[in-house]
């Protein structure tokens, strides 16, 4: 049977490079008219902003070559004198017809004066160009020349250093900026045609008695009721389109305020339920929040037991909905006594919130009351469920300030949030699926023809950004209708019935997932963080997409669970010992997953995340650290763009699974020397914001190659062990 082991915190601190080169060997466009054209954009734009003396910055627009990596971005235009550098302020993924992300628009705020200085250093750029008509015909020679990068970079170096050395540090930046820039604009919106949910660019202005103070100086009077989480705006299409009408360029990432409703699927009524008397002791401790509609049970006695608590978070008391809400509680409380397919996890209480009337609510209502709930809530209640979305599709290559909102109630206070994929016809994802660190649920079904496991013809996928799929993972659900289905039936218990119903829907395969994080975070003791890592990591080694805990149960594997803070910029390692063989190979194999939630910042805009977390195992070799393990999807990071470093390496994406490419096939893996080992754990941040700590979970699986390889690894670690015990330990034994 495997072993679970709760490993400490990497505390020993290693240095990191921070320096940046300059790309010379890419100094190969045409620099005269390069800079001329961007003197003129940037004058234009000063006489645009001239007419706005109320803003004491504004936003301007760079749009790059293509997804450029955020340590090759502008460093010396545009720069913000707050900040001595430039200061990013929102971003915009630009996709082709064919929805496959091309670059990125990056805006930046900066005042008028500052606006002069960048002007002032490119006119100086401009006259040693003018001054010297030779030296970008020296450059592109060596540029154009069949040599190798380091050598292009060298002799470019070299060349400024001995001919051109009235050429500036801040100049040689300019020029650089320059490599990857194709124009800078500033983005204007149009009017809305149906009120919107919306934030604004950060311009110094961006708190709600600056913005009001402002709006009511231009005859524009909005209450504070239009602002969500501190965050979102939702105001009156008359309203907002008076804004856009005088400040086009404050607006930042905006979505519909389209109505949500339950959307039933097909259903019929099965047979009655009979639970048997449970005893309190056969509860298990976690409480699971639900956010849905009114829980009523036919049984006041199944309500006393199965419900902590309920609130009624709806203004009006009447055509209350009183099945969805009752299905999805029933199937968290009470999955093994009304369905077939067990799970053997036992039997949860919730606390629900009714937030549903029977009919329609606006999505900017529905934020409202779910950040009242969870910020009132999340001492007592880290898992949530939320099996609610968005009735109508939308862009699948953004996330909506819907799972925006999401996201944000998961950093500030460390919960985790399971929710639905979505019904769409067109199998879009819903909203707030399209949240990053909440565990979106999609539904299969088995083929009663051919067996096979197949996706509900309705569940809702997507790729956000075109770079994380979503959902996390499946679970298995109805799909009546189809005359191919061949079940497992998904049974719940709707309000007021004895008669259990089965409806089609990933709302009902959802509360299969919560159960199992619920199940983890109690039993393996581990953080909401390290849970999502769990699922995540199960999902992918399943060909379905199925979280399966039998995995876990894998003969002699260990399981190994390090969880943490890690402050800004950080890097940290702690040993770990592991067996190598007299022919430097390992006799393990390796994987791992990493999670951690993000704060949402207006500043990121597409981007999304303001920072990575990167995990290793690590081998030993002096100062330096070398990553033993090598992912199945690899890429040439020698020039890889943004996107390339999120897809094939993990970057900014805050749910990385890693499988070694030797872990299938239990290969050894080929070590240089027989250095000790390390975990080691890195924080990269995107924008010097002093973001705080921020908590991770990561899942290592240790697979042996030689038999009884890791036999010894408590022992040989055991400073570092903080607990230990066998997955058989656990024991859930209810009589069913």
């Amino acid at each position: 049977m495997s072993k679970i082991i709760i490993y400490s915190q990497p505390k020993t601190k290693l240095n990191k490079f921070t320096g940046r080169k300059f790309s010379f060997e890419k100094w190969n466009y045409d620099m005269k008219k390069t800079i001329n054209d961007s003197i003129e954009s940037l004058k234009n734009i000063k006489k645009y902003f001239l007419d706005f003396q109320e803003f004491a910055e504004f936003p301007v627009t760079v749009s790059y070559k293509r997804v450029v990596p955020k340590t090759f971005r502008i460093q010396a235009i545009l720069v913000n004198h707050e900040f001595s550098g430039p200061n990013q302020i929102g971003s915009k993924y630009i996709f082709n017809r064919n929805n496959k992300l091309e670059r990125i628009d990056v805006i930046y705020s900066l005042s008028i004066s500052d606006l002069d200085k960048t002007i002032d250093n490119m006119c100086e750029v401009e006259d040693f160009i003018l001054k010297n008509p030779i030296f970008q015909k020296e450059v592109t020679e060596i540029t154009n020349s069949n040599q190798k990068a380091e050598e292009k970079n060298q002799k470019i170096k070299e060349l400024i250093t001995l001919k051109y050395s009235s050429l500036k540090t801040m100049h040689k930046k300019l020029l650089d900026d320059f490599v990857n820039i194709l124009e800078l604009k500033i983005n204007l919106i149009e009017p809305f045609e149906k009120t919107p949910i919306f934030s604004f660019l950060d311009l110094k202005i961006n708190n709600f008695n600056k913005i009001i103070d402002l709006l009511l100086d231009n005859g524009i009077d909005i209450s504070e009721e239009s602002l969500i989480a501190s965050e979102f705006w939702n105001i009156d299409i008359e309203k907002v389109n008076q804004i856009v009408t005088k400040y086009p360029f404050i607006f930042s990432q905006t979505m519909n305020d389209i109505e949500i409703d339950l959307d039933v699927q097909e259903f019929i009524q099965s047979s009655k339920v009979e639970l048997p008397i449970i005893k309190n002791e056969d509860i298990n401790k976690t409480v699971i929040g639900l956010i849905d509609s009114r829980v009523k049970y036919i049984d006041e006695w199944w309500e006393q037991k199965f419900i902590e608590s309920q609130y009624d978070m709806l203004e009006i008391h009447q055509n209350e909905d009183l099945d969805h809400g009752t299905q999805v509680a029933s199937i968290i409380s009470l999955n093994d006594f009304i369905n077939e397919e067990k799970d053997g996890l036992g039997i949860f209480r919730v606390r629900s919130f009714n937030v549903l009337p029977k009919g329609r609510i606006l999505t900017s209502m529905l934020m409202r009351k779910i950040h009242k709930i969870i910020s009132e809530n999340y001492h007592e209640i880290k898992i949530w469920n939320i099996s609610l979305g968005s009735e109508k599709s939308y862009n699948e290559l953004i996330i909506t300030p819907f799972g925006k909102l999401i996201d944000k109630l998961q950093f500030e206070f460390g919960v985790q949030i399971v929710t639905s994929a979505g019904n769409s016809e067109n199998r879009n994802l819903s909203a707030p699926a399209d949240s990053l660190t909440s565990i979106s649920v999609g539904s299969l079904y088995k083929s009663r023809t051919t067996g096979k496991v197949l996706e509900w013809e309705r569940s809702g996928s997507g790729k956000i950004f075109g770079m994380y799929q979503k959902p996390n993972c499946y679970e298995f659900g109805n799909n009546r209708g189809n005359p191919y289905w061949g079940g497992p039936i998904v049974h719940s218990l709707p309000g007021l019935s004895e008669n259990l119903k089965i409806e089609n829907g990933t709302s009902f395969s959802t509360p299969l997932v919560t159960r199992k994080v619920a199940y983890l975070i109690e039993n393996f003791k581990i953080s909401p963080q390290s849970a999502r890592a769990v699922i995540n990591y199960l999902s992918k080694s399943n060909s379905h997409g199925i979280p399966d805990l039998e995995i876990l149960k894998g003969e002699n594997d260990i399981f190994i669970f390090i969880e943490g803070f890690i402050d800004t910029k950080g890097k940290y390692e702690i040993d770990v010992n592991l067996p190598i063989n007299s022919s430097n190979k390992t006799e393990f194999s390796a994987s791992y997953s990493v999670c951690y939630n993000i704060p949402n910042e207006i500043e990121i805009g597409d981007e999304y995340s303001p920072l990575d977390i990167s995990f290793r195992l690590a081998q030993k070799n002096g100062s330096s650290r070398s990553n033993i393990l090598s992912p199945i999807s690899k890429k040439d990071s020698v020039d890889a763009d943004e996107k390339a470093l999120k897809e094939y390496f993990g970057k900014y994406n805050p749910n990385t699974v890693v499988f070694d490419k030797n872990f299938s096939e239990n290969n050894p893996i080929s070590l240089k020397s027989k250095e000790s080992f390390s975990f080691v754990v890195e924080r990269m941040d995107l924008l010097n914001h002093g973001i705080p700590s921020v908590e991770y979970g990561i899942m290592v699986h240790l697979k042996e190659i030689a038999e009884n390889s890791l036999i010894n690894f408590e022992e040989l670690n055991f400073e570092n062990i903080i607990s230990i015990f066998n997955y058989g330990d656990i024991d859930i034994d209810i009589e069913l």
